[in-house]
């Protein structure tokens, strides 16, 4: 069993690993989009002695190369374990999975939902947007009645802008859309439309704040603790 004490004797990752580990979890697997909706997927992330020894040799394709140097470079020895529903084992990218004790799990323990994925399917979610519809709790449910039903007008919403207006719409990126919403100075259909199109980006983006506390918290334990240095 790995325990707390076996994890904070290992360095501690740099700024650059966490941000970059971060990076890893959001686009890591395409599989996310197919998490559930309600409960969502549970994930701990740890530091484990033999990070990356096991990793894949292709996929997930990691910022350098895959290898254990490679992996070590880039998260030092972060790891992380899924599982999708409580009665399952945890999973891990390669190798076995480890058994973490009590205080770790607790400390490391985080919820994914599908739409942390930025390429997302409502058909596979209807029958769990209906019984959030009906009352069923869930924390980001305002949001994802939002985006649902966004997604349902915004094809009619594009059929009825001008070709003036698509013009303005085409060349935009996220930050353009932003800032076109905040300073209000586009015809009304445009700003109508891209409010419906940034329905899920919210969305999306309240999946990511939830990461970002969840690492956070883990990294303000490890550095709590007593520690043996920092990651290479």
């Amino acid at each position: 069993m790995l325990t707390a004490a076996d994890v904070r004797a290992l360095p501690t990752p740099t700024d650059a690993q966490w941000l970059a580990f971060e990076n890893h979890l959001v686009t890591v697997h395409s599989w996310y989009k197919h998490l559930p909706l309600l409960q969502g997927g549970e994930f701990v992330v740890f530091l484990a002695p033999d990070a990356g020894k096991n990793y894949p040799m292709q996929h997930p394709k990691l910022p350098t190369e895959n290898t254990v140097e490679g992996y070590r470079c880039a998260f030092g020895h972060l790891d992380y374990l899924w599982r999708i529903s409580s009665d399952d084992p945890f999973d891990r990218d390669g190798g076995t999975a480890p058994f973490l004790d009590a205080e770790l799990i607790a400390i490391g323990r985080f919820t994914l939902y599908p739409y942390i994925s930025e390429e997302f399917y409502w058909s596979v979610h209807e029958d769990d947007v209906v019984r959030i519809e009906q009352g069923q709790l869930h924390p980001h449910a305002a949001e994802i009645l939002n985006a649902f039903y966004a997604e349902g007008q915004l094809e009619d919403a594009w059929d009825e802008l001008s070709d003036a207006d698509k013009a303005l719409i085409d060349p935009m990126d996220d930050e353009d859309e932003n800032v076109a919403i905040q300073e209000g100075l586009l015809p009304t259909p445009v700003l109508e439309y891209l409010e419906l199109r940034t329905c899920y980006g919210k969305l999306h983006e309240r999946a990511l704040k939830q990461l970002k506390v969840a690492l956070s918290r883990f990294k303000h334990w490890l550095e709590s603790g007593d520690r043996r240095g920092r990651s290479p």
